[in-house]
């Protein structure tokens, strides 16, 4: 069946800086907050990076603008140049995070402030449900957000600690856009019982031949190396439920990265499950998608050989 990507940035424009600091209109004074941006409005056909979706597998992609803390909403697309392409899922998912993004005014400049601007965000917005005496766009969409999947782009475990706290303390559910290194901090991680998109990403190994630029490297780094192709294995082992996500990553490097996901613990049965049924479950979307059944959309890839166990050419790719 086709996989199916909840964190896609494909036929989104290319973010521009804002050349004014004063923000106009019935919005949110900082440039971060902007969760009233819907994606469907701003998408239009790639070609090139939808190719690459095919590639890795992909027929389904979740697309949306990587830029500030509260980053508004997501379109669900199909791998075809077709109008039917643009489709609506039964859970759009909102966007946050802890960057900044593409901002003219000073604040926030540092992780702490972004943390503090969120949260004053989502207070505002219960102000604003409670005495609105006039429209504010960034709050009506805050405010209905809350009330569908909300996913949070996290860069290393302790962000999706600090994000979870922020859930906890407003009663939101959040999935995580997860950074490869949960492993560090699977205890706490675990206590949460979340859905985390694994990128797939891995680092390359360090040229250590030269024993002075050896000593340069820090062992952490060299730690990351060793143990990211096996923190999807510990989460699982953890009950954590996971999804992976192709983002950043070229089809060549996704599929030799799958496999060597397989290598260091993660079965085929729940490789397919995190590419497949969880994302469906994260969208509403089992009734349609993740399964190649009667009655269920007829979106799938054929090959020549088991492409989770090496190298296979597409025969067709149906969508």
């Amino acid at each position: 069946p086709s996989f199916i990507d909840l964190n896609s940035n494909v036929g989104m424009p290319e973010v521009e800086r804002p050349k004014s600091k004063t923000r106009d209109g019935a919005v949110h004074w900082n440039y971060s907050i902007h969760p009233e941006l819907d994606a469907a409005a701003q998408y239009s056909f790639d070609e090139k990076g939808t190719d690459a979706l095919v590639a890795k597998g992909f027929g389904f992609a979740m697309t949306h603008t990587d830029n500030g803390v509260a980053q508004g909403t997501g379109t669900f697309i199909a791998t075809n140049d077709t109008e039917e392409a643009r489709m609506t899922s039964n859970n759009t998912p909102s966007y946050f995070s802890f960057s900044r993004g593409k901002s003219p005014q000073e604040y926030p400049s540092s992780q702490m402030g972004s943390i503090a601007l969120l949260r004053q965000a989502f207070y505002d917005a219960k102000w604003y449900a409670e005495n609105k005496e006039e429209l504010n766009l960034s709050y009506e969409a805050l405010l209905n957000q809350q009330n569908g999947t909300m996913i949070f782009k996290t860069r290393d475990d302790l962000e999706l600690l600090r994000a979870a706290k922020i859930a906890d303390e407003f009663g939101f559910e959040f999935v995580y856009l997860g950074s490869g290194e949960e492993y560090q901090s699977i205890s706490e991680i675990a206590e949460l019982s979340p859905t985390v998109v694994l990128p797939l990403n891995y680092p390359d190994a360090y040229d250590v031949q030269n024993p002075y630029v050896a000593r340069q490297i820090p062992l952490s780094d060299l730690k990351h190396w060793e143990m990211a192709p096996s923190n999807a294995r510990i989460l699982l082992e953890n009950d954590v439920t996971i999804c992976f996500t192709s983002n950043g990553v070229k089809a060549k490097d996704f599929w030799s990265n799958i496999r060597k996901t397989i290598a260091h613990g993660v079965s085929e049965a729940d490789l397919l499950k995190a590419l497949t049924t969880n994302p469906a479950n994260v969208l509403g979307m089992s009734d349609d998608l993740g399964t190649l059944e009667k009655s269920k959309w007829a979106s799938f890839t054929i090959y020549d050989k088991n492409p989770l166990q090496g190298p296979a050419k597409i025969l067709e790719a149906w969508s």
